[in-house]
């Protein structure tokens, strides 16, 4: 790996028994794995249970030794498959024939969580006899050592944000070098479509990320059409039927209504991690688009592909139609849904202040507002 990356590389086999030594010594790390396992433990045990939780993390995690055992083993098969099986009702896909196997890809995908998005993804690649994909993670969440070696480990790399204008170029260049260099050496790489979260329901591709991915081919003189031919560059649509943070992003909406704008807190994208790992998601869909070809000219173009594939593999969920029913005050896709699903939808925005009702129901009906075709949810 060359020397330029090593502030933003994702950690490689040879990191792996480093950096498990030094989580398993970290408080913070044990202490938010007890959290996250024993979250009602009555505080006179925490100091027994950490005791406890120190040596079966040992024993669980030194034998790993690369980074395709640590996505076996601990990450799909552990992490994922338990938040899959306790705050879901299942997790569909559709599109994995149009992959190769023996091909890296450069996935773009909508952005509706922070952490969930790309893990999702590789849990059906992994799961499908496919290597996982690198996942490029805002360095907003890195705010302490173990934190950002839990990020790294399990094979993300950091996209620098909120730096001086004067180290802006710098860090695209060199992210959009490192991209291509994984690429080039057989890497599947993960990107989200946009910086943040789509909170209102809107997936839109900022054509600055498409711009990034290029400008390293661009400084070397490549055409576009000839960059587009070379990375198999290919949209992921990701749905959920429950957002666990609707409230949460309503809340920010609306903030951002009256004054124009939202401070975040120091731990607030931290807090929307485990809120988006712990709570209800429904039924999840993803859904791989088809590839963009070389009929996209220039970034605009490409963006705008990116957008309609997006569109048109989003799942709409009895939810989504729920909320535009609600919204607009018809009946228009009355049969999309039953009487059950819509007083369930209905009882979990009870006592809600009127206005982040509309927000959330604006945020679930918006999919459905921009006429987007997709697959049926039967």
């Amino acid at each position: 790996m060359k020397q330029e990356f090593e502030q933003i590389r994702a950690y490689k086999d040879k990191d792996i028994p480093i950096v498990i030594k030094r989580l398993i010594a970290s408080r913070w790390f044990v202490r938010n794995c007890r959290l996250m396992l024993f979250p009602r433990l009555p505080a006179y045990l925490n100091f027994i249970a950490d005791i406890g939780l120190k040596i079966f993390l040992y024993l669980k995690l030194t034998p790993i030794k690369t980074t395709i055992d640590l996505h076996n083993k601990i990450i799909i098969d552990k992490v994922v498959s338990n938040i899959i099986f306790k705050t879901t009702d299942g997790i569909s896909f559709q599109g994995l024939e149009k992959l190769d196997r023996s091909k890296p890809y450069l996935f773009v995908s909508n952005h509706r969580d922070i952490a969930l998005d790309p893990l999702l993804l590789n849990y059906i690649l992994c799961s499908n006899g496919f290597h996982p994909a690198e996942i490029g993670f805002g360095n907003n969440l890195m705010f302490n050592e173990p934190l950002t070696d839990l990020i790294r480990i399990y094979g993300s790399f950091i996209i620098k944000r909120d730096i001086p204008k004067r180290e802006k170029i710098k860090a695209v260049i060199n992210l959009s070098t490192y991209i291509k260099f994984r690429l080039e050496e057989g890497h599947s790489i993960w990107i989200a479509q946009r910086k943040g979260r789509a909170k209102d329901g809107f997936d839109k591709t900022n054509p600055s990320v498409i711009k990034m991915l290029y400008y390293s081919r661009k400084k070397a003189g490549v055409p576009f059409v000839d960059f587009i031919n070379s990375v198999n560059l290919i949209p992921v649509a990701v749905s959920y039927e429950l957002d666990p943070l609707d409230r949460l992003k309503a809340w920010e909406l609306l903030e951002i209504e009256r004054k124009g704008f939202h401070v975040k807190g120091k731990m607030e994208d931290m807090t929307s991690v485990i809120y988006g790992m712990r709570g209800d998601k429904g039924r999840i869909n993803c859904s791989i688009g088809d590839r963009v070809t070389d009929e996209c000219r220039n970034i605009n173009e490409a963006s705008e592909y990116i957008d309609k594939e997006i569109y048109r593999n989003y799942m709409l969920w009895p939810t989504n139609y729920i909320a535009y029913d609600l919204l607009t005050g018809t009946d228009t896709y009355r049969d999309k849904y039953s009487d059950t699903e819509k007083n369930k939808f209905l009882q979990r925005y009870k006592n809600l202040k009127e206005e982040v009702y509309r927000i959330i129901l604006r945020t679930y009906a918006n999919p459905v507002s921009n006429g987007r075709s997709r697959p049926s949810t039967t």
